[in-house]
């Protein structure tokens, strides 16, 4: 599952290295974004959805790359984000917003944003 392991490394694996360089800031920061389709949560636990964010009407929106299987590279190679969808959330409507990490930002956190 390369994808399950990308994402792993994004949310424990990167943070970790960062920790141990000494690094005070160690997680990617969060953004809130509007979601232009709607999303439909197959499971009951936090979903890290591979997405797109672009600039559209001054507005930061994101749209999914396409199925999310864990071993769809291209979803990931798609990606500049990952939606962070609540475990209570199970359907998302398209207009709301969710956080995303997005995967270019500089920004580092002290604490988890998910």
């Amino acid at each position: 599952n390369p994808v399950s392991t990308m994402v792993t490394f994004e949310l424990f694996v990167r943070p970790a290295i960062r920790k141990m360089l000494g690094l005070a800031r160690p997680y990617r920061g969060t953004i809130p974004v509007r979601i232009s389709e709607p999303y439909k949560s197959g499971t009951s636990r936090r979903d890290f959805v591979r997405a797109i964010v672009e600039l559209r009407d001054g507005e930061l929106t994101a749209s999914s790359t396409g199925s999310q299987g864990s071993g769809i590279l291209m979803s990931m190679a798609k990606a500049n984000a990952l939606l962070i969808v609540p475990s209570e959330l199970k359907e998302v409507a398209a207009g709301e917003t969710l956080q995303a990490i997005l995967l270019e930002n500089s920004v580092h956190t002290e604490d988890a944003p998910y």
